[in-house]
């Protein structure tokens, strides 16, 4: 009986925890150009780059939130 209201007791505490909304947002993009100032050589090039989004609000009113920026890619 004891692990029995153990077991509800803990479930019923994390019950109320706060959630937070995760979004992904990025971009893409493929094309030809000088890369790097390069002299008069068109290259092929490539950047991607992915965004993540974080936020929340716990139960007593405290806003959280993070953003993190994946970015890969050829400067031009």
């Amino acid at each position: 009986m004891k692990k029995i209201l153990l077991a509800s007791a803990a479930s019923f505490a994390f019950a109320g925890a706060a959630a937070a909304d995760i979004t992904f947002s990025g971009s893409a993009n493929v094309g030809v150009g000088e890369l790097n100032g390069g002299a008069g050589s068109a290259e092929l090039y490539q950047n991607i780059s992915v965004t993540t989004t974080m936020t929340g609000e716990s139960d007593t009113g405290l806003a959280f939130g993070a953003s993190i920026t994946y970015r890969n890619g050829d400067d031009l």
